[in-house]
């Protein structure tokens, strides 16, 4: 959820929707809603309400803004995670595996805080009161509304903290476009973030993060047997820092801008068997040693030694979890 500026006017209206209309109602027990369940509860008060004729044109527009955020993918994520998304400085074990980032992607994008200050405007001038009403009792309109009441309940947390530039760092970090962690790196991160450099802020998350793997798609020339230099396949391991671009410039425009500043890099140590073949398990045998860059998925390392080599490839997680 976006929600731009320090406490607008529009943060509040569904916290003064709550208690204008669940104010004779008791605090309802915290149940985990998704924002779909939240249109639904929406739907049920203007049907209970006969809002189509009561209120036409804001029933039809009711009705257009939750296509509008169905059709985004962005109703699945729970009404807690939309506040934890903000408020929270460490990031939860399956959003650092990286196993649903798409639903990260659609909050940073403007056309979502323009549905849900509709879905609160409509809900405050329009929907609170065709529902109070002397024959509809309050208990009535807490049981249709339990998931709004949530919802309005977040509001506070929310206005205090979330912006739009956090969630748009929660999204470089954790979404579709951002590296695959294999499960040490998982294990490593969820437990170093509670650590500086790795925890996170009232800025949103950490831009460090803990690179350990082992690549299987190396390229290396070297000379054969026969003394002609040719290309080989060869495993490495590496170990070092990622660090996020956060800023507004990095990772955008055509696809030269992209390559020329990336969203991340990564620097760090390397090291890589004598034997100069591919799929050679990590520090078996003797080992060179040498650094690595990773400059967006694009990386260079440089193992020193008699036999010294230097390394091309992509930092692209082949097989997801493992390397």
């Amino acid at each position: 959820m976006i929600l731009r500026g320090p406490t607008p006017v529009r943060l509040r209206a569904l916290a003064v929707f709550a208690s204008v209309v669940l104010a004779p109602c008791a605090a309802a027990q915290s149940k985990s809603y998704t924002l779909e369940d939240v249109l639904r509860s929406l739907r049920q008060a203007a049907d209970s309400a006969n809002f189509a004729s009561v209120e036409p044109n804001a029933n039809r527009i009711l009705d257009s803004l939750a296509r509008v955020l169905r059709a985004g993918n962005v109703t699945g994520l729970s009404v807690g995670a939309m506040a934890a998304i903000t408020t929270r400085q460490r990031a939860a074990f399956a959003t650092m595996l990286r196993l649903s980032p798409q639903r990260y992607a659609s909050w940073p994008q403007p056309w979502v805080d323009s549905a849900i200050v509709g879905l609160e405007q409509i809900a405050n001038s329009k929907l609170a009161p065709a529902l109070r009403t002397p024959e509809r009792p309050p208990a009535r309109i807490k049981e249709m509304l339990d998931p709004f009441f949530e919802f309005s309940h977040n509001v506070d947390s929310l206005s205090r903290v979330a912006n739009k530039e956090k969630l748009r760092r929660y999204e470089i970090k954790y979404g579709p476009e951002s590296p695959r962690l294999n499960f040490p790196e998982v294990l490593l991160n969820f437990i170093a973030q509670r650590f500086s450099p790795f925890a996170g802020g009232e800025d949103g998350p950490s831009p460090y993060e803990i690179v350990t793997r082992y690549s299987t798609s190396g390229l290396t020339g070297l000379h054969n047997e026969r003394g002609n230099f040719v290309g080989r396949v060869v495993s490495s391991t590496h170990l070092g820092i990622r660090h996020y671009q956060f800023g507004a410039e990095w990772g955008e425009g055509s696809l030269a801008q992209r390559l020329l500043k990336p969203r991340h890099f990564s620097i760090g140590a390397m090291s890589m068997s004598i034997l100069d073949k591919a799929l050679v398990p990590p520090f078996r045998g003797a080992q060179r040693i040498g650094g690595f860059l990773d400059w967006g998925s694009a990386r260079i390392g440089y193992v020193s030694g008699k036999n010294w080599r230097v390394v091309i490839g992509a930092g692209k997680q082949i097989i997801p979890l493992l390397f």
